[in-house]
């Protein structure tokens, strides 16, 4: 079971006592959405902003091509993937210079490269 799917079990069984406004951003959306799902007697509204669930409307042209720049940014090894990331996540913001070591090192894990700083790996 992901973190996200126990938040959810947790908030339908023991927050959901009475009908409330659930609200959600991100990957909460989708707690919010799967908690609702398991108590809808319980949920007054239901506010997802930006959940990571693109596979809902998976066939739609333009879902479809961003997804597919994701996975390529995802599965690549680019030198800094916020050059590419930012703007797919339509975040305008400028990008740090020098980039951050924690950030160089999530980055790594993220495309697998670990803890090791290698130069293919930043």
């Amino acid at each position: 079971m992901r973190d996200f799917e126990a938040d959810a079990a947790l908030i339908a069984e023991q927050v959901l006592d009475e009908p409330a406004h659930l609200v959600g951003l991100s990957y909460g959306a989708i707690v919010a959405l799967l908690a609702a799902v398991r108590r809808p007697e319980m949920v007054r509204t239901l506010t997802v902003v930006e959940p990571p669930a693109a596979g809902v409307v998976r066939g739609d042209e333009v879902v479809d091509a961003w997804d597919a720049e994701l996975r390529q940014l995802l599965d690549g090894s680019l030198e800094d993937p916020r050059e590419v990331f930012f703007p797919l996540a339509g975040v305008p913001l400028p990008i740090a210079d020098p980039v951050p070591k924690t950030l160089r090192r999530g980055a790594g894990r993220r495309s697998g490269c670990g803890r090791r700083e290698t130069s293919s790996c930043h």
